[in-house]
């Protein structure tokens, strides 16, 4: 099934509008093409692998592979036929890396969102911790794909192979299923404490919570895709569910941050609350960062803060000991400009009042300074709450 067939070619088109709206949105929240970051770029880059992706899937479908199923007779066969059974086993193993490259490209640009999601929270860490996972886990199956799996390599495009690991790869399919789908299950779960506690109605944070569930729906796929290879590698049903499995990836990875094209597309209240890209917007900074005393909100400053991500959250995150200059936070004045959040970081209060002189001290000719001093409480960890002080002159009488 090619991209000019039905299913591949509707996968396909829905796939380059959303990706397409992502990086238009992401144009219109950071003004400017050139701004575009760096999880932009992996998109862009896994959109290219999937485009070769499906046009060397297509060629395998025409070509065969040295995927021979056991009772085949192959001394009839051609050297045509080999050959092109040769060429076609050695597409087979750019597809399959092509997939790989694909899936995990987008699992980092996943990764780098959520970083600036969670900057200034203590999710952070899940995070750093997700991203050495997904990194080990490249890194191991691509070691055991290229060095341990099919010895010699060669043997991956050979007709007949060897050992049925360099056709049917049941060891690299095991491997692949294992770190994909715990990979993508980390990915899953991480936004949704943020989703919990974002500042919408009910049926919007549910929509929300719709979005990023789409990565339950790709670790189907990924279950499906593995089990067609392992179990009827023979057929050419796997190759339908590896498309599969790439393209629901894609809109996984992008649907959630379409929010601008979106809201200007159909106009609609629920996408003007919402910006989880992770950078400044015009809609969800300004609603969250103005000073009530100048808009007449009522509520103290402080009370409701948007945390990096552009999450409103109930109760703004713990002020970290030492902050530099941060993009995720802006003001009304300086729309899609780089500034610091606003956040109160500590508070003082001093009261200083005139009392009766408790002691006098002579100072100078014909001058009193008495001084009253109250003692400061020192109940709450030693910080004084009131500091009580007169100091006054009064001449002294002549003999």
């Amino acid at each position: 099934m090619s991209v000019l067939q039905p299913e591949a070619c509707i996968w396909y088109t829905i796939c380059s509008f959303v990706v397409s709206a992502r990086l238009i949105s992401k144009r219109l929240t950071l003004g400017a093409w050139w701004r575009l970051q760096l999880d932009d770029y992996l998109v862009i880059l896994a959109m290219i692998t999937l485009t070769g992706l499906i046009a060397v899937i297509h060629t395998v479908e025409d070509t065969n592979s040295n995927l021979i199923a056991p009772g085949t007779d192959i001394t009839t066969w051609s050297s045509e036929e080999f050959q092109r059974r040769v060429y076609g086993s050695k597409l087979r193993v750019v597809a399959e890396q092509l997939q790989i490259s694909c899936i995990w490209l987008l699992k980092a640009s996943v990764l780098i969102m959520y970083s600036r999601m969670t900057a200034l929270l203590r999710l952070r860490i899940v995070v750093t911790i997700a991203g050495v996972y997904i990194i080990f886990s490249f890194v191991i199956m691509e070691v055991l794909w290229f060095f341990v799996w099919c010895r010699p390599f060669q043997q991956y495009w050979a007709v007949p192979a060897n050992s049925i690991q360099c056709s049917v790869m049941p060891n690299h399919l095991r491997t692949n299923v294992v770190l994909n789908v715990s990979s993508d299950l980390i990915l899953t779960i991480i936004p949704f404490p943020l989703v919990a506690k974002v500042q919408i109605p009910l049926k919007n944070r549910l929509i929300l919570g719709a979005m990023f569930s789409l990565g339950f729906l790709t670790i189907a796929c990924a279950i499906v895709s593995k089990y067609q290879s392992y179990n009827n590698p023979y057929r050419q049903r796997w190759m339908i569910w590896h498309r599969r499995e790439a393209f629901t990836v894609m809109l996984g990875a992008n649907l959630p941050l379409t929010r601008p094209v979106l809201q200007r597309l159909f106009r609609h209240e629920f996408w003007a609350h919402m910006n989880i890209s992770g950078e400044p917007s015009s809609t969800a900074s300004q609603s969250h960062l103005r000073p009530p005393h100048d808009y007449g909100t009522g509520a103290p400053i402080g009370i409701s803060t948007t945390v990096t991500g552009g999450l409103p959250l109930l109760r703004p995150p713990r002020p970290p000991r030492l902050q530099r200059a941060s993009p995720y936070s802006i003001s009304e004045e300086y729309i899609n400009q780089r500034t610091t959040p606003l956040e109160i970081l500590y508070m003082t209060e001093v009261s200083v009042e005139r009392s009766p002189a408790a002691q006098q001290i002579t100072k100078g000719d014909g001058q009193e300074c008495k001084i009253a001093v109250e003692e400061t409480d020192h109940s709450r960890e030693g910080r004084p709450t009131s500091l009580v002080t007169a100091c006054y002159h009064e001449p002294r009488e002549e003999a």
